[in-house]
């Protein structure tokens, strides 16, 4: 079996970080390898063991309803290699410069001896994407400059000629004290050195070998993520998974374990691996500066013995700071075959579980050491003591004022209990309020919070070991949670939220610490402890955003269609005011739905089946409940609904109502779908959308070309696609 924290670490690179792409309501699962293509021509899975990650200059992933509407399938990559994307930018190149195309048909098409600088950056190695991604909206302008003044000027002597770009993005801003980095924390995690193991367990790791080559050759695509630490992270594990052993999961756990425990914090995170041993005629200080690594974690044995009730690894690990030039680590770390649960989850007695007991006592140390030591963190971890300060000074003991706070709660709210508010933040403008609450509960197991509808989300920080299986039977009791309302219109709207389970000292340091979170939610400025005022327009009050005028609309665009389309009415609009009308909305739409339901459709069909005259014995709805369509002018309904004719078939017919003159109709568009017995295919999704866009999450159909054209189109006076029925 495969070492769950690899599989773990596996899907994490490759589908990225659950962090930017937004989701629709339901999601189709993923049943078959995806398809992919390499540079527009569809691979086979032999083809795509031989393509070498050196080569790649781009991966795109398509899901969902693009990629199963224009290629069949629901998991799609799109693989540019780097030579064709070479092409596409000397092709746009010689397109502007004259110059450039000159000296390409001189080379015979290769660049080779060009060195391209871009923006006054010199591009060494990996800048394919980057160069084909210049366009007519970024470009400025392209010099050709002679091997003189490329050495001269930048400092390149092993190239004939050098190509100087500018575009409208400009140069980097270059720091002119300490060294900045682009990410934070950054590290670099190497190979193992020298590793070894007892001839025993020579049969269990050949087989664990073949297993992870297989995997590699099956890996789950990523997510198209538009941030380039993940690129980075993504690319550079795609190259070391390919020549995956045993003892290069090491490797691999590490990158995982830290990257994920990283993000939680600092999304600029940037954790790479490389197959790579440091050559012992270089410092470890030369090797950091090469790689512009502020930190290196090495493993320089790996070893597996055989003790007395088990297996044993012993990990030799050093953690390196560019800085200090020092190592922070520099020790011996052991594990047994014990399964040491949770985030190191493994199968008892196996290999991989000496790996996983050894890391996580490592990885934790590394990121102790990262964080003690870190001049960025340690920045970071001093304002939030002062801005801690500030709000137990400041904002804890200040007298409150919940007069809005009543004025938005009804009494009829039991989620929420006005007597235990212990402090209420009001707006400049007294037209928004954050209220914070407290209090000891009850006992409480996970069932009962999983249970309970109260609460939406909930947060649980507990002191104990998640392994602890105590800690399934009974949750911390000091329960916390805000109440934050808007004024529109008028009128107050609330919304109960950042429900939190957690173990303070004792009660009043329970209601600091859930009052620390003002930090994270924007309170204070930036990198200052003074209150910021935006915080009243920050994160607890975002409004509902346009995603057509998102800069990444055309990259998601199919995966955002049905959220933006519930949008669209609420645009603008607070988060939490939207979220009211949307509920009241949904409300009045079900119970008019029921009505038509109640006194149009279910009569008309009690009728069909006395008559006998079109063919219906029986009926039932096509999902749990009536699926009603119709524009937002409920002119007319169309009710797919299942009929059994009288030989006991079941088919999927549709059916019209007119409004305006109550009229029933058959929508004859689409022949009878026959549903096969035992299967919950209906038809209706791969019907409707060869003719318009829609699935079950919308709540109408607004698109006049279908209902003028495929619905109530007339032919001499009468509906092409309507058969009055009643």
């Amino acid at each position: 079996m495969l070492n769950k924290t690899l599989i773990t670490c596996l899907l994490f690179l490759f589908t990225s970080v659950a962090l930017t792409a937004q989701q629709t309501k339901k999601k189709p699962k993923l049943k078959e390898l995806p398809l992919m293509f390499l540079d527009g021509r569809a691979l086979s899975p032999g083809e795509i063991q031989t393509i070498d990650p050196e080569e790649i200059a781009s991966l795109t992933v398509l899901k969902e309803e693009y990629a199963l509407k224009h290629y069949g399938r629901i998991g799609v990559v799109l693989i540019n290699s780097k030579r064709a994307t070479r092409e596409e930018y000397q092709k746009y190149f010689s397109s502007r410069s004259p110059e450039y195309q000159k000296l390409l048909a001189e080379t015979q098409g290769s660049d080779e001896t060009f060195t391209y600088i871009l923006d006054e950056e010199i591009l060494k190695k990996n800048y394919e994407t980057d160069l084909a991604s210049i366009a007519d909206s970024t470009f400025k302008s392209i010099k050709v400059v002679d091997s003189l003044t490329l050495a001269n000027t930048y400092k390149v002597t092993n190239k004939s000629a050098g190509i100087v770009i500018t575009t409208t993005k400009g140069p980097k801003p270059q720091s002119s004290t300490s060294i900045k980095y682009k990410f934070e924390p950054q590290l670099l995690i190497l190979s193992p050195g020298n590793t070894a193991f007892d001839p025993q367990a020579a049969k269990d790791i050949e087989a664990q070998n073949k297993e992870l080559r297989a995997s590699a050759a099956s890996l789950p695509e990523g997510l198209k993520e538009e941030a380039e630490n993940i690129q980075l992270m993504r690319r550079s594990a795609t190259s070391f998974i390919s020549k995956l052993d045993f003892f290069k999961q090491v490797t691999m756990i590490s990158q995982d374990y830290l990257a994920y425990r990283f993000f939680e914090r600092f999304p600029q995170t940037l954790i790479l691996v490389k197959d790579q041993k440091i050559d012992a005629n270089i410092t470890l200080a030369q090797f950091a500066d090469a790689e512009k690594m502020p930190y290196l974690l090495l493993f320089p044995s790996v070893n597996i013995t055989k003790g007395k009730t088990g297996y044993i690894a012993r990990i030799k690990a050093q953690l390196y700071e560019r800085e200090s030039n020092s190592l922070l680590i520099d020790k011996e770390y052991q594990g047994d075959d014990q399964n040491p649960g949770f985030e190191f989850m493994c199968k008892e007695g196996s290999l991989n579980c000496t790996l996983n007991n050894a890391l996580s006592t490592l990885l934790r140390e590394v990121i102790q050491a990262i964080a003690m030591n870190n001049a960025t963190l340690k920045a970071e971890k001093l304002l939030r003591r002062e801005r801690s300060t500030f709000i137990r000074e400041n904002i804890y003991p200040e007298s409150f004022d919940v007069s809005l706070l009543r004025k938005a709660v009804p009494l009829t709210d039991k989620s929420i209990n006005l007597e235990n508010v212990y402090q209420c933040l009001n707006s400049p403008k007294a037209d928004k309020f954050v209220a914070f609450f407290t209090k000891i509960a009850s006992e409480k197991t996970f069932k009962d919070v999983a249970d309970g509808k109260k609460d939406r989300n909930v947060n649980i920080i507990s002191k104990e070991n998640i392994p602890d299986k105590a800690l399934f039977n009974e949750i911390p009791n000091t329960y916390a949670y805000i109440v934050k309302g808007v004024k529109s219109n008028g009128r107050w709207f609330y919304k109960k939220d950042k429900v939190t389970y957690f173990e303070p000292e004792d009660n009043q340091q329970g209601k600091l610490e859930y009052l620390y979170n003002l930090q994270k939610w924007g309170y204070f400025k930036k990198e200052s402890t003074e209150p910021d005022t935006g915080f009243w327009h920050g994160q607890l009050f975002e409004r509902v955003p346009d995603l057509r005028k998102d800069p990444k609309w055309e990259n998601y665009r199919e995966m955002w269609r049905t959220e933006e389309k519930e949008n669209r009415d609420y645009i603008g609009m607070y988060e939490i005011v939207a979220s009211v009308l949307r509920s009241e909305k949904e409300e009045q739409e079900k119970a008019w739905q029921d009505s038509v339901q109640n006194h149009i459709f279910a009569p008309f069909y009690q009728q069909q089946i006395r008559s006998g005259v079109n063919g219906i014995k029986a009926h039932s709805p096509v999902l749990t409940s009536s699926l009603l369509i119709y524009s937002k002018n409920k002119k007319y309904i169309l009710n797919p609904e299942e009929v059994k004719d009288a030989n006991g078939s079941t088919y999927v017919r549709y059916f019209l109502f007119e409004s305006a003159t109550g009229k029933i109709y058959e929508w004859t568009y689409f022949s009878p779908y026959q549903k096969k017995k035992g299967n919950v295919e209906n038809g209706i999704m791969d019907n409707l959308n060869k003719i318009t866009q829609w699935n079950y999450s919308y709540d109408t159909l607004d698109d006049d070309s279908f209902w003028s054209n495929c619905v109530l189109l007339k032919e001499n006076g009468m509906y092409k696609y309507l058969r009055e029925v009643n």
